[in-house]
């Protein structure tokens, strides 16, 4: 007797049904967005009016189910310049997914890891996690800085976006030396000057040597850091420490202007030092 398909309820939208033969009937169904969520119903009859026989197939479409797996909520990065620093993401879901992201700081890049199905009881997941790795180097002029990264992750079909972000932000006064640094080279980068006691003054233990070559990777605090009173001013402030308001701004590459120093802000200033200048040294002129 031939297969059929019950008027009720019928097929979901999107199924068709093609009979090859009396007893044969193959149903074909590729489910559509907002049939998620929902146990869809056929119901197939055989037989002579009367004597039909019934078979009911329930066919259920499962929700989203995506979220993140890391970063944490509020999760937050703090970097150092020249220091590589990284964040791991990753995402999951029981729908095929993919992770977006906006544009990027200079020194910032995303490393996305191969795609691997994750095994449970013997069964692969419906979908591969998404991840990879959010990599920052920052540089010098960026001290001080900070941004939000955000990271979007959905189903490549439903689109509805799971957001995550991490606060990226580079510590004042801090540096990771590279290859080659020196005291007097990094005095001349960072304080405009030769007075390379200010800052050997600011790190104790190192050796009294400005044209030694550091050991690559010392993470030196370039000088301390001042917190703002009421009624500073970048003038007063780099009168007090012996240094100009250029280097200030210099050290402190996150002011957009100088007018605008609030009380409460941090800045980075130059080391005090009571040595002579080495500026009058001609080694180091």
């Amino acid at each position: 007797s031939m297969v059929q398909v019950s008027f009720e309820p019928g097929l979901p939208i999107g199924m068709t049904a093609e009979a090859d033969g009396a007893d044969k009937l193959t149903l074909s169904w590729t489910p559509q967005v907002g049939q998620q969520g929902y146990l869809h119903e056929v119901v197939l009859v055989s037989g002579a009016a009367g004597s039909e026989s019934m078979l009911k197939i329930q066919v259920p479409v499962l929700p989203e189910a995506t979220h993140w797996v890391s970063p944490a909520e509020g999760a937050s990065l703090e970097a150092t310049v020249g220091l590589p620093a990284h964040v791991t993401f990753t995402c999951v879901s029981n729908y095929a997914i993919e992770v977006t992201l906006g544009p990027l700081p200079p020194g910032m890049a995303v490393r996305m890891a191969p795609p691997q199905r994750t095994i449970t009881d013997g069964a692969a997941s419906p979908s591969a996690p998404v991840s990879g790795v959010l990599e920052f180097t920052a540089g010098h002029g960026q001290e001080g800085r900070s941004w939000d990264v955000c990271f979007a992750c959905q189903s490549t079909v439903l689109r509805a976006p799971q957001h995550r972000c991490v606060h990226v932000s580079v510590a004042l006064c801090r540096y990771s030396t590279q290859p080659g640094d020196s005291l007097l080279s990094l005095t001349r980068a960072f304080h405009h000057s030769n007075n390379w006691r200010r800052l050997w003054n600011a790190n104790a233990g190192l050796v009294a040597d400005p044209e030694r070559v550091l050991a690559h990777g010392t993470v030196l605090a370039v000088g301390p850091r001042y917190t703002v009173q009421a009624g500073d001013s970048l003038a007063s402030v780099a009168g007090r420490f012996d240094t100009t308001v250029r280097n200030l701004l210099a050290m402190n590459p996150f002011i957009a202007d100088e007018q605008l120093v609030m009380a409460g802000a941090e800045l980075c200033v130059t080391a005090c030092t009571s040595k002579p200048n080495p500026s009058l040294d001609d080694r180091f002129s």
